[in-house]
């Protein structure tokens, strides 16, 4: 029974043998096609896929302009044109507070009217405001376009001509004028005409004689006390004196176009140097505020 066995296993031993070598030749030839065709399949696959997705992924520029990544670029401040001022106005002094110049004071002459305090934020005019105030000039507003007002040029009193031609004729009877009239006219001219740089001159002037010999009583006359008789520590304004400047009674003037002031025997021969200036700028002292005062002379 056994040898019958025996007989039988080794009759299927070749076939399967055989079936055995042709699975592994299978497997192998399998694996040549897998590595060779195959995956050459998978990698063109993978380049259309990524190149679809390329085209897909496409990013428009003014997507990225709009989208604001850096922030909104600010546009540059265009500075506005500052024309001077047309309107009938003259400059005759500026107050000028070096601590807030917010409280600063214009000194300002409307055609022939006689001059007026403004403050930034006052009416000039009825048709302007008064916008800012500088230490030689004034900023006012105007139809919404900002102008400016400065000091007058000093006018000469003669101007050169090429050629002066002179023809004499006899006034007739009705072209005089009494002596009276002249008079009547000279105070009418003397009163509108006389502004505080020619009140300061007029004064200086009459009481030139007297300042050397009593410098005090000048000073009194002024309505100025030195506030020490040996250091320049300035001179204190009563209320006339401040009155005609803007000013408040107390307010004390330390200095002069810069130069300290206080002592009178020093200050004596600086006066008139001070007359020929321009402008005449006090330093004054208001309580904690230091102001400037700008005054033309000429």
């Amino acid at each position: 029974m056994s040898a019958q066995v025996n007989r039988i296993i080794n009759a299927l031993n070749i076939p399967l043998r055989v079936l055995l070598v042709l699975a592994i030749v299978a497997a192998l030839a399998w694996t040549v096609y897998f590595f060779i065709f195959a995956a050459s399949n998978l990698t063109k696959d993978s380049d259309d896929s990524e190149s679809s997705n390329v085209v897909e992924s496409r990013v428009d520029a003014e997507d990225i302009v709009r989208a604001d990544l850096f922030g909104k670029v600010k546009e540059a401040p265009v500075a506005q044109e500052i024309k001077e001022t047309a309107l009938n106005l003259s400059l005759t002094g500026v107050l000028f507070n070096a601590t807030d110049p917010a409280k600063s004071i214009a000194i300002i002459k409307q055609g022939n009217r006689s001059s007026e305090k403004y403050y930034v934020g006052d009416r000039i005019a009825g048709v302007a405001e008064l916008t800012e105030i500088l230490e030689d000039r004034v900023i006012i507003t105007r139809n919404g376009q900002r102008e400016w007002l400065a000091f007058d040029e000093p006018v000469p009193i003669f101007e050169k001509n090429d050629e002066t031609s002179f023809l004499f004729e006899h006034p007739t009877d009705a072209q005089y004028i009494t002596q009276a009239e002249v008079g009547i006219q000279e105070s009418e001219v003397k009163n509108e005409a006389e502004t505080l740089n020619q009140w300061l001159k007029n004064t200086i002037k009459k009481s030139s004689k007297r300042l050397e010999s009593e410098p005090n009583a000048v000073l009194a006359e002024w309505g100025l006390a030195p506030l020490s008789e040996d250091e320049p520590e300035g001179y204190r304004m009563d209320e006339a004196m401040a009155g005609r400047i803007g000013l408040q009674s107390g307010d004390v003037v330390v200095a002069v176009n810069g130069t300290a002031v206080g002592n009178i025997s020093q200050d004596l021969p600086k006066i008139q140097q001070h007359l020929e200036n321009e402008t005449l700028e006090l330093t004054v002292q208001s309580g904690d505020d230091t102001m400037k005062v700008s005054i033309k002379l000429n």
